[in-house]
């Protein structure tokens, strides 16, 4: 969906933290519809269409809501309730979701109904959710019919979902069908999002006849056209490679380049990883200090690692102890800031830092166990409030635990609550 987060509907398998794995960015990438990808200087001059209510802050959406763009106003209501750093405000995510709502824009019923089913605090509401769910799905069709496609996608979402509908696969490739002309025909005239769309039909075969190689294709389109999150997405396709397509380093270096250019910093991480071992690009160790800088300055924390450590080996740059060991404090800073503005993911690196130590920081189990605690203190809040990823880690993560069973279960029976079968299924058989 438009304003989809990572507990929305259909809900998705918690994926690893990027910190755990820097080149393994993302799912099913994508490419260019006919053709080979153009160069980076054409890349550069391409203007950059955003979409309506495309934005990745409360600033961004924020000026979006300003400007009535109902769907800025409902992707800042994510953002208070899934904030990307700052606290949780779920009175302000609620005002937003209804303004929204109230005022026909069909995502913003949806994410209120889904908020009133998912968050724990709000559970007292729950019995107004059906009723909003109904809502966003009359003005979902609605504007299907009207030549909506991303409509006909969310739709199709709900009934695969069977959120606020009755499950129905036959539905939902009815709906994804009806979508896909209409996609074709945006994505030819320049709609990078419904590239991106098409290409996740095309990847699933959905809708549309399953072609892995055509998937790649669109989302390499999508990302010449300016989504970023495309250009991650299949980079990170063509950096590991699959079954369904060889691994093609180069074609990677050139989708991380768009990415970087775009301003998304995993980008430019990525691709200075490739400059320093010369896969897909000639090896340049200069460049490859640049590009980490260039991250670094922007508060890529593992940007920071990675540069100090290349002053330290003299990489690209002149060998600086001063400097490498600056670099350092420089990510333990940003990831503890970070730490500080609820972010499990932060909290969770520094907790391994001070436990193994290295990189500037030296062993600390004291410290360690305060950022673990930290780190599941936030993951408590994030699951209570409906996002799923954050459940499943804490679970993962007290496994093996004999002292902390009371603690499993109560998660368990959270992400059953929030639609995760197989843990229905083995509290069941838990109680047999």
């Amino acid at each position: 969906m438009t304003n989809r987060e990572p507990s929305q509907s259909p809900p998705r398998s918690a994926k690893p933290s990027s910190k755990r794995a820097m080149l393994v960015l993302g799912i099913a990438g994508v490419c260019l519809l006919a053709g080979g990808i153009a160069g980076s200087r054409w890349y550069k001059s391409r203007r950059v269409q955003p979409a309506v209510g495309d934005c990745d802050s409360r600033e961004e959406c924020g000026a979006l809501c300003d400007r009535k763009d109902l769907l800025g106003c409902t992707r800042l209501a994510t953002l208070y309730w899934f904030p990307k750093s700052g606290h949780r405000d779920l009175a302000k995510a609620e005002s937003l979701y209804k303004e929204a709502c109230d005022a026909g824009e069909p995502m913003g019923c949806f994410s209120l109904g889904r908020m009133y089913q998912d968050a724990a605090a709000l559970r007292d509401k729950v019995a107004s959710a059906p009723d909003l769910l109904k809502r966003a799905a009359e003005g979902f069709d609605r504007r299907c019919n009207e030549g909506r496609a991303q409509a006909c996608l969310d739709l199709a979402s709900m009934y695969i979902a069977g959120r606020g509908v009755e499950r129905s696969t036959e539905k939902a490739g009815a709906l994804q069908s009806k979508a896909a002309p209409i996609l074709e025909r945006e994505c030819t005239s320049g709609d990078a999002r419904s590239c991106s769309s098409l290409s996740f039909l095309a990847w699933s075969g959905t809708g549309i006849p399953k072609d892995a190689r055509r998937s790649y294709d669109l989302g390499e389109r999508a990302c010449e056209l300016g989504d970023k999150r495309a250009c991650t997405r299949v980079g990170s396709e063509f950096l590991m490679g699959r079954q369904e397509m060889e691994k093609d380093l180069s074609r990677a270096a050139r989708v991380f380049r768009r990415a970087c250019d775009l301003g998304d910093m995993t980008g430019c991480h990525t691709l200075a990883r490739l400059y320093h071992d010369g896969s897909g690009v000639a090896l340049d160790l200069k460049e490859a200090a640049a590009l980490q800088k260039k991250a670094c300055d922007a508060e890529y924390p593992a940007a920071c690692r990675e540069l100090g450590r290349m002053f330290g080996e003299g990489e690209g740059v002149k060998k600086d102890a001063g400097q490498q060991a600056e670099l350092y404090q420089r990510e333990v800073s940003i990831r503890a800031r970070r730490c500080s503005e609820e972010s499990a993911d932060d909290c969770e690196e520094l907790s391994r830092n001070y436990r193994t130590g290295g990189f500037g920081v030296r062993i600390d189990p004291g410290r360690a166990r305060e950022f673990e605690e930290s780190e599941m203190r936030y993951r408590q809040e994030n699951c209570d409030a409906g996002l799923l990823n954050d459940c499943t880690a804490m679970r993962l993560r007290l496994e093996g635990r004999p002292s902390q069973g009371d603690r499993m279960r109560a998660i368990r029976e959270r992400e059953c609550q929030l639609g995760v079968k197989e843990q229905c299924r083995f509290l069941s058989r838990e109680k047999q």
